[in-house]
């Protein structure tokens, strides 16, 4: 799969193997028909998928889907994430801190975009590739992921 958005498809006890490239599913429909299928259906059924074969390049999953009921592929590449938006929140009160003005912007800036397109659209867990965000300022952004991390033993 390459650059494929799932606004309204559902995945039931799916299996995916070799790579997921900038692929984005959704736990409620969204889009244009979203309105009017939302009424009969408020979420997209995400459930039971076997991610562990796939590799996830610049892959998200947003607006609640239930991480713990997936599979996923394992390794240093990768960062799972729960209490997304309060890891935030203490994260940005140490960066705004950092004497390094670039590394402060870049990872002000990284904290933004996993604030805007997974806290509040409504994913509060996280499952991404590391390199999916910082690639043009790599050390900030394993620093910022680092920090995220910490107190978590959900990392892959």
């Amino acid at each position: 799969l390459d650059g494929w958005r799932s606004t309204l498809a559902e995945f039931v006890d799916c299996h995916f193997a070799g790579k997921v490239r900038s692929v984005k599913f959704w736990g409620r429909p969204n889009g244009p028909l979203a309105e009017v299928l939302a009424v009969d259906r408020p979420v997209n059924e995400f459930r039971g998928n076997d991610f562990r074969q796939a590799e996830l390049l610049d892959t998200s999953f947003v607006m609640g889907i239930d991480l713990d009921a997936q599979c996923w592929p394992e390794g240093p590449g990768y960062i799972r994430l729960d209490g997304l938006g309060e890891r935030l929140r203490r994260v940005r009160a140490e960066v705004i801190h950092w004497t390094d003005l670039e590394a402060r912007r870049d990872a002000l800036s990284m904290l933004e975009v996993l604030q805007k397109a997974y806290a509040d659209q409504g994913q509060d867990d996280l499952f991404m590739h590391r390199a999916t965000l910082g690639r043009s300022y790599r050390e900030t952004a394993e620093r910022v992921w680092d920090l995220l991390a910490a107190g978590s033993d959900s990392e892959g």
